[in-house]
């Protein structure tokens, strides 16, 4: 059969991969998944070996202006990318001022014997928050989309960002052992010193989070910022 439809390997090599590459764009694009059906029966329409490279260097070309075509109309455009600037800088500023009290009374007027830098400690925490709730900002609009009002999304966001925040910065004891990790009462996993820590954590990212997604809401209300389609 293969032989009837082309004349040299060469050209059975060259339809092999133009249908593979056709239908591993049809699996990964969902708007061109019709394609490898369409555009399969061209490549095997010629008889001759020159109009037979020539039909499969066109299907493979008319993939390349669709991918053009795609990326041209990208919904990642100018006008997204300066809607996500928006976001960092609404994020960081609304973030800082939510965190910036907690982090003294943490850092500066309850600090323990652990910290004998607090005010510089203050310091660093609220600049690396601003960050951290700057990036807040963009995962925040990319997730809490147009036409979708499910609150629990939002929480969701919210509540994974503390989590994960507050878990990272707490910092074992000197006392405990490693592999298995023991710290001593009253959980052995955490002794009192950790859980003080992810207590004070927690605190700081609801505020830093809480805080930076209020303020995009509010952006959002007011159309400074625009959700993302």
């Amino acid at each position: 059969m293969s032989q009837q439809l082309f004349s040299r390997p060469r050209e059975e090599m060259m339809a092999t991969a133009c249908i593979i590459t056709l239908f591993i764009d049809g699996l990964f694009n969902n708007n061109k998944s019709n394609n490898f059906f369409a555009k399969l029966p061209s490549v095997f329409s010629s008889s001759s070996s020159n109009k037979n490279d020539d039909a499969i260097t066109g299907v493979i070309g008319n993939d390349d202006v669709d991918d053009n075509d795609d990326e041209s109309s990208s919904k990642f455009d100018m006008a997204q990318r300066i809607e996500s600037l928006k976001s960092i800088v609404l994020g960081a500023i609304a973030g800082g001022i939510g965190v910036t009290p907690i982090a003294y009374l943490h850092y500066v007027y309850f600090a323990s014997a652990t910290e004998p830098n607090g005010l510089a400690q203050w310091e660093f925490v609220t600049d690396m928050s601003s960050i951290e709730a700057g990036l807040f900002a963009i995962v925040y609009r990319y997730a809490v989309r147009k036409n979708d009002n499910n609150p629990m999304l939002n929480q969701g966001v919210v509540g994974a960002f503390i989590i994960v925040r507050s878990l990272s910065n707490i910092h074992v004891t000197e006392t405990c052992k490693a592999i298995p990790l023991r710290c001593g009462p009253p959980l052995g996993y955490f002794d009192w010193n950790m859980i003080t820590q992810g207590a004070w954590n927690g605190v700081e990212s609801v505020a830093l989070f809480g805080v930076a997604a209020l303020a995009m809401e509010f952006a959002f209300q007011q159309k400074w910022i625009s959700k993302f389609d």
